[in-house]
């Protein structure tokens, strides 16, 4: 899927590129580098490997989202990000990462390790589900738990489950763009599926 968000003066703001499935991107397009205005950027479950260092160049950003590539390094000209509150990296090939980083003054979510078991078990999704029931058992309090049952729930059109378990992520956590865009993205589909169905 390919989103993009403008601001009032219709600058480019948000550039969120990612599948469920499939990944979209290879490599990391240089040309992002030149929207200074950019704040939100969520490139998830692609194949990127290498950051451009011209990332720096986007002091603006907020969020950012590159979790499941093959990042191997994080160039150190991210250590000038002060209005980032959110960086997810979370699944890479990561051997070096800029100590700089975690002193970031906004910085409140820093996601480096970890697996999505929605993605390690892309076709067993009940087996999934049986894994996320356990993890709530010991935290359930735990908004990224409730994001990986809304992607699991989406991805077996059941979207009032997906939707449900949506609004529960984000009312633990309001800040997650991912629970957002994936929540918007349901609401969607739900609706198309029941044009679909009064169609028919």
């Amino acid at each position: 899927m390919l989103h993009y968000r403008l601001n009032d003066n219709g600058r480019v703001i948000g550039i969120y590129i990612y599948y469920f499935e499939n990944p979209l991107l290879g490599f990391f397009p240089e040309q992002i580098c030149d929207l200074e205005c950019l704040e939100d950027l969520f490139l998830p479950n692609n194949e990127i490997s290498i950051i451009p260092y011209s990332i720096g160049n986007l002091k603006s950003l907020k969020y950012i989202n590159l979790a499941y590539n093959k990042i191997e390094e994080i160039p150190d000209s991210m250590s000038n990000f002060n209005k980032l509150e959110s960086f997810d990296v979370m699944d890479n090939n990561l051997k070096f990462i800029p100590r700089q980083i975690k002193d970031i003054i906004k910085l409140t979510q820093l996601r480096l390790k970890g697996r999505s078991f929605f993605l390690k078990f892309q076709k067993e999704y009940d087996k999934a589900l049986k894994i996320f029931e356990k993890s709530l058992e010991i935290k359930p309090d735990s908004s990224l738990t409730w994001y990986f049952f809304a992607e699991v729930f989406f991805k077996k059109k059941q979207y009032n489950k997906s939707i449900d378990a949506c609004e529960k992520c984000l009312e633990l956590d309001p800040t997650l763009i991912e629970a957002k865009i994936l929540l918007r993205t349901v609401r969607q589909a739900f609706f198309y599926f029941h044009l679909k169905i009064k169609i028919l």
